[in-house]
């Protein structure tokens, strides 16, 4: 579990802007669309991995150190628990909104108006996608500025 909690850490903290900071740069037309791209990609293996983990270890919890406290369990099986409700929801209800947005675009997002109903709809959707990864292991990804 640390090594996926790192991961996903670095991937909030260097990855995901570095992918949005070297698209913008590139003054590409579409560099959100293109890093938006790449990020959905890489923050679906983080979930998806994060969802995976926590019930593979959830469920091993219940067979191993049951010589251990109980309230050292219980704050094991509480934590592992809240581990796999934040990633699956990230992953099948944030992410697949904001997927359903992009998708619903008939153009890229980086070329629909600020003030598009479609557009406000998918900047809440990743403004609510950086909290709930704030709440989750308090660091967030950016949400990307347009230039």
């Amino acid at each position: 579990m640390g090594l996926w909690l790192g991961a996903a850490i670095f991937f909030g903290a260097a990855v995901a802007p570095a992918i949005f900071g070297v698209l913008r740069g590139a003054q590409l037309s579409n560099a959100n669309e293109l890093a938006g791209s790449m990020v959905t990609r890489l923050v679906t293996v983080i979930n998806t991995g994060g969802f995976e983990i926590s019930l593979f270890l959830l469920v091993t919890a219940f067979f191993i150190g049951k010589d251990e406290g109980r309230l050292k369990r219980f704050a094991e099986v509480i934590s592992l628990a809240i581990m796999a409700i934040m990633t699956g929801v990230s992953h099948w209800i944030i992410s697949a909104r904001m997927l359903a947005i992009r998708g619903a675009l008939q153009v890229p997002i980086d070329q629909v108006a600020r003030d598009d109903p479609r557009r406000v709809a998918f900047d809440a959707a990743r403004s609510n996608a950086s909290v709930w990864m704030l709440r989750f292991h308090g660091h967030t990804i950016p949400p990307p500025h347009s230039p």
